[in-house]
């Protein structure tokens, strides 16, 4: 019997050892009360049989390290709180403080989280008061979870967070005249919030801050920036908390009261308005005036280039008119010589022309046969009219031949028997957009003779 006591008693300091083990590889969690007998005794027996090595197994966390446990746990909840105030800070309250939370996020009251300077700046820009709820230090007072459940029910103080700006105007178009900002309790944000819209401590721990500030604006007459001063308008004792019915009438009270306030961040709301309108559109003129003077100065240099294109060509056909009555051969005199023919043109203004051309050009190596290219060359030359854009029609009765220079340019003169005098008429050639019109006009002529 004394050696299975003995046994046991050797078990059981094996186990306690073990248990102590896992506990600090958990950081100490707490215990249940039979846990703490056994190490309890384990500590005894180990302390008469061998202190030192017991005392290293069974020495507690210290307090450096249980800190910085404590400091990361606390960290991790702050990120997370953190994270859901960036979502809706509505949501977060009513997670944090109310027990049976069933109401979506459709039909809570929206409340703002982040920083007080960014819920002024947001009340400014839309002309509102702001109502700012800071939890009390006691997270589960009934002071803060009926304050918070009055400030959700969003359905109870809709209108009071709104209000017609004329009697004409329906229920469904009211205007918003509160923006809603919070932040959790004995944080850095709330402090500063407190000071910053001097707001009354209350004595009791348990009760919360609910009041109503005014975004004021002044100059600053160092940098001549407007900055943000908010104003304290109303504090709500707390001592009870209002239900949305009365929340609900303070709401409604202070909006009254407090109408040249709203009136006047609407007015200078609208003339903001208007005075970046008035920016925008004279900066769009001035975009409109630079966009009028490289259009001017493009179509200047545009222009510029076509003269010079334009003077250009008329140079090189001056060039070539010229270089064309040089080629021609020298006008033969009238002596009645059968190797000379009269050439008469006759242009569509009435104007006519004439000139003698031999048909044969006889030199020492050989004889030259003129062709019809050489008419078409004489007209460039002498007045003006590119050979290529020429028709040239017989005159006489009953020969309806005509002639263009890239088609019959190379034709001999003796050999066409035109005879000593030949009449022709000189027309411009129709260009291809002329014709395409023509024939679209005898189409349309067409389809409308065939409707009548």
């Amino acid at each position: 019997i004394a050696s299975g006591l003995q046994r046991a008693v050797v078990a059981g300091i094996s186990n306690s050892d073990e248990n102590e083990e896992e506990d600090e590889g958990s950081e100490y969690k707490t215990s249940t009360l039979l846990s703490k007998i056994i190490r309890t005794t384990s500590r005894m027996w180990n302390a008469a049989i061998n202190p030192s090595p017991i005392l290293t197994k069974t020495s507690k966390p210290s307090s450096e390290e249980s800190r910085s446990s404590t400091t990361e746990e606390n960290s991790s909840e702050e990120a997370a709180a953190s994270d859901e105030r960036k979502v809706d800070f509505g949501t977060y309250l009513a997670k944090t403080y109310l027990k049976n939370n069933n109401a979506s996020s459709s039909s809570t009251t929206p409340i703002l989280g982040g920083s007080l300077s960014d819920a002024l700046q947001t009340c400014r820009s839309k002309a509102h008061l702001l109502l700012v709820f800071l939890p009390s230090a006691k997270a589960k007072s009934n002071e803060n979870i009926s304050a918070i459940q009055s400030l959700l029910d969003y359905d109870m103080i809709e209108k009071a967070l709104t209000y017609k700006q004329k009697q004409k105007e329906s229920a469904s178009t009211r205007s918003s005249c509160y923006s809603i900002w919070s932040a959790k309790s004995g944080s850095s944000e709330a402090t500063k919030a407190m000071k910053r819209l001097q707001a009354v401590v209350p004595k009791n721990r348990k009760l919360p801050i609910l009041l109503v500030a005014y975004p004021a604006q002044a100059i600053d007459k160092y940098t001549g920036n407007a900055k943000l001063q908010p104003r304290l308008l109303s504090q709500h004792h707390c001592n009870p908390p209002p239900n949305s019915s009365s929340l609900a009438k303070w709401l409604v009270a202070l909006r009254k009261r407090h109408a040249k306030q709203i009136s006047k961040m609407r007015i200078e709301l609208k003339e903001l308005q208007l005075y970046r309108e008035r920016v925008l559109s004279y900066r769009e003129s001035q975009v409109g005036d630079i966009q009028r003077e490289v259009d001017t100065l493009r179509e200047k240099e545009e222009l510029k280039l076509k003269q010079e294109e334009e003077e250009q060509a008329r140079i090189a056909k001056e060039e070539r008119r010229q270089e064309l009555l040089e080629s021609l051969p020298a006008e033969p005199p009238n002596t009645g010589d059968a190797n000379v023919i009269t050439i008469a043109l006759r242009f569509a203004n009435g104007s006519r022309g004439q000139r003698r051309f031999p048909m044969t050009l006889e030199t020492e190596e050989q004889t030259e046969i003129l062709q019809m290219g050489v008419v078409f060359n004489w007209i460039e030359g002498e007045f003006g009219i590119e050979r290529e854009t020429l028709e040239l029609a017989m005159m006489k009765a009953g020969d309806g031949r005509s002639f263009e220079y890239e088609r019959d340019g190379s034709l001999e003169l003796n050999g066409l028997g035109l005879g000593k005098m030949c009449g022709l008429r000189v027309m411009e050639l129709k260009k291809e957009d002329d014709l395409v019109q023509e024939d679209d006009k005898e189409n349309k002529n067409g389809t409308q003779e065939t409707k009548e």
